[in-house]
């Protein structure tokens, strides 16, 4: 558990630079994509030798939200799709229910249909960010109170 919480980590801080490089202009797009292809392997085959999702007890807030992190970067949509199986299946206590709304949203989004808990935005063509579609808007909030974004 050990070396697959450092693995996280590591994985996880080596994202945050890129994506800071590439906001900065010090790596174009083709350059964020190539790092982003070696780390998303790695991230996989660490993932696949986890066989779950993180569990709190075990690994703890803060590594969990870094796996979030490289699970809602991951290009490949069937693996976002595994992982979002993976998080819904634990127990309510050994996750955060917001990670699962994060990523529930954007496999949503992924697939063409629009999200539940509004957590996905994009740039619109006014150049100002806006939210995807949101499924039951009436019940947003309901739904993100259930899930830790909004004291109930």
């Amino acid at each position: 558990m050990k070396n697959a919480t450092q693995k996280i980590s590591l994985l996880f801080f080596s994202d945050q630079k890129d994506r800071a490089s590439f906001r900065n202009g010090e790596i174009d797009t083709a350059e964020l994509e190539r790092r982003d292809e070696t780390r998303q392997a790695e991230f996989w085959e660490l993932a696949n030798e986890m066989g779950c999702w993180p569990r709190l007890s075990d690994f703890g807030e803060e590594i969990c939200t870094q796996f979030l992190a490289l699970a809602l970067h991951h290009h490949d949509l069937g693996r976002q799709q595994r992982l979002l199986q993976w998080i819904i299946c634990l127990p309510k206590g050994e996750k955060l229910l917001r990670h699962e709304a994060y990523l529930c949203d954007r496999v949503l989004v992924r697939e063409g249909k629009s999200q539940r808990f509004g957590t996905q935005y994009r740039i619109g063509k006014d150049g100002n960010q806006e939210q995807y579609p949101i499924d039951d808007p009436d019940n947003l909030n309901s739904h993100r109170t259930q899930y830790g974004f909004i004291e109930g």
